[in-house]
């Protein structure tokens, strides 16, 4: 019987196969504009707490169902329900580690088989946004951190967890994880994966876990 690992995935282009801001900015009238500066931050051009802001003030003044409407297109990427019925078949818990919100992600995964899920949670005031971000924005290095602490929770050593993710944001996850995991994804994030999959299908990297 195989050793227990865990799993940490980022959520936006690896997970799901949309980018949660883009969504909420397409409903606000700003998707042109959040877009460009995702892709920047994507290919490390600029520092993801820096992006989250700017990309988060298009939401101020805005009523709180923005979120349902950007919620409802959210889907798996291709191959995700393929990995979570395998890490499920094999007791391997599953992560969400998320520059993206609560707000978003809780009630999206609610009913799959996802252990935990840490992520930025948006301002709201009353019933409306702010667009500003509550407390700490989950960075580059926050992510390694959530992941030696989730290792921690499971009672594993981070060489027993696998990373995957798809942008410059998720490299130092990635190089902390015993196996990390590019899911296409930037060419610094290929430089320091373990594992580079086409960024198709997530269930590509079902072989590589089963020798």
């Amino acid at each position: 019987m195989s050793h227990k690992r865990v799993f940490v995935l980022d959520v936006d282009a690896t997970f799901i196969q949309q980018e949660q801001l883009d969504l909420l900015a397409d409903e606000v009238g700003a998707y042109e504009a959040v877009a460009e500066i995702t892709q920047r931050m994507r290919r490390g051009e600029i520092e993801f707490a820096e992006s989250l802001r700017l990309r988060t003030k298009p939401l101020a003044g805005h009523d709180v169902s923005v979120l349902d409407r950007a919620r409802a297109g959210i889907t798996l990427t291709e191959g995700a329900a393929e990995l979570l019925d395998f890490a499920q078949s094999k007791g391997w818990p599953v992560y969400l580690v998320s520059g993206g919100f609560h707000d978003l992600i809780d009630t999206f995964v609610s009913g799959l088989p996802v252990a935990g899920v840490r992520a930025n949670r948006l301002e709201i005031d009353g019933e409306i946004l702010t667009g500003r971000v509550l407390g700490d924005i989950i960075g580059q290095q926050e992510k390694a951190h959530h992941l030696e602490d989730i290792a921690r929770t499971e009672g594993v050593s981070t060489d027993e967890t696998i990373a995957i993710g798809d942008g410059a944001n998720d490299i130092a996850m990635v190089e902390a994880a015993g196996l990390g995991v590019a899911f296409g994804g930037s060419p610094a994030l290929v430089e320091a994966a373990d594992i580079v999959l086409t960024g198709e299908s997530l269930a590509e990297l079902i072989p590589h876990l089963k020798s």
